[in-house]
């Protein structure tokens, strides 16, 4: 019975004493009522520490403590004690609406799958809610980062020990470089299509920072090692797809530009031949051929001011 499964949830903590006691009672207003909290503390400098102890108190949560900086060694920490079938790893800043893990759950075990992949709302500083709509071609939503996010998809706990968890390593791309290596692993997302998790943005404190030359660094290998795999792995859907993956692969690099020049024409240059690397209309083609790289990707930066 769907009811008996006990779900973990691992909630990485750092400066979230505004934010953390509604995040866990959106775990405790859950429909699904087997829910196990684990909340890590990652280094936190204000009153973070004091709200868990008043948490665990209140709801029983279980409050750990992680020294090595970042989202992921937090979560590994989590998920190193975590025993149940399911884990859920949430974000300190998020929350999750009533029935999001009995819904997931249902899916799951009907379709017997490892991993559930969903919909979202993003709720801006305002108080206004964006829909979040998950790609149903789960490799391009992979590329594009379309499929899901962190708090809101919902993993089978083996197969996230088994790939031995998050890459503590990443300050970003975390969530995508570990799916990636799930769907390597022979996991197959599902879809929930409901909209039970609401992602909201903070104005500061955020777990893992990054500047944005390594984030798009960060980003951009990633999507090399996805294409160097579809080519091996999925070699007819790339042929068939190619003109996307191209002209997306073009996109992510010509962002880099905007950031750092000189990584920009470093990148280009490397991965251009290996995968023949172009923007999908024939105009930017012409006009790329015409100018060059620079000349290309400053004309087009200063177009969009």
């Amino acid at each position: 019975m769907i009811h008996s499964i006990n779900v973990s949830i691992v909630i990485p903590c750092y400066n979230v004493e505004k934010y953390i006691r509604n995040c866990v009672i959106s775990c405790r207003n859950q429909t699904h009522g087997n829910l196990e909290i684990i909340c890590v503390d990652n280094n936190s400098s204000d009153n973070t520490a004091k709200q868990l102890e008043f948490l665990t108190e209140e709801f029983g949560i279980i409050h750990l403590t992680e020294q090595t900086p970042g989202a992921c060694a937090a979560r590994n920490k989590g998920l190193k004690n975590v025993t149940n079938k399911y884990v859920q790893f949430l974000d300190a800043d998020d929350l999750l609406l009533p029935t999001k893990i009995q819904t997931q759950l249902h899916l799951l075990e009907k379709e017997n799958a490892d991993l559930i992949v969903s919909n979202y709302l993003y709720q801006t500083i305002n108080k206004e809610n964006k829909k979040h709509e998950v790609n149903k071609d789960f490799l391009k939503g992979l590329f594009t980062t379309t499929l899901g996010i962190t708090s809101a998809n919902l993993f089978k706990t083996e197969n996230v020990k088994r790939i031995a968890g998050w890459d503590e390593n990443l300050t970003s791309s975390q969530e995508y470089d570990l799916m990636f290596r799930l769907i390597k692993n022979n996991c197959t997302p599902i879809i929930c299509s409901e909209y039970e998790t609401i992602v909201r943005e903070r104005e500061e404190g955020a777990i893992s920072q990054s500047d944005p030359i390594k984030k798009w660094k960060n980003y951009i290998k990633l999507r090399v090692e996805i294409l160097l795999w579809m080519k091996e792995h999925q070699s007819a859907y790339l042929k068939t797809e190619f003109d996307f993956y191209s002209n997306k692969m073009f996109e992510y690099i010509l962002i880099l530009y905007t950031y750092n020049k000189n990584e920009s024409i470093k990148t280009w240059l490397h991965y251009k031949p290996k995968f023949a690397i172009r923007p999908k209309s024939q105009v930017k083609k012409a006009l790329l051929s015409l100018l060059g790289f620079d000349k290309y990707c400053a004309i087009t930066n200063i177009l969009k001011k």
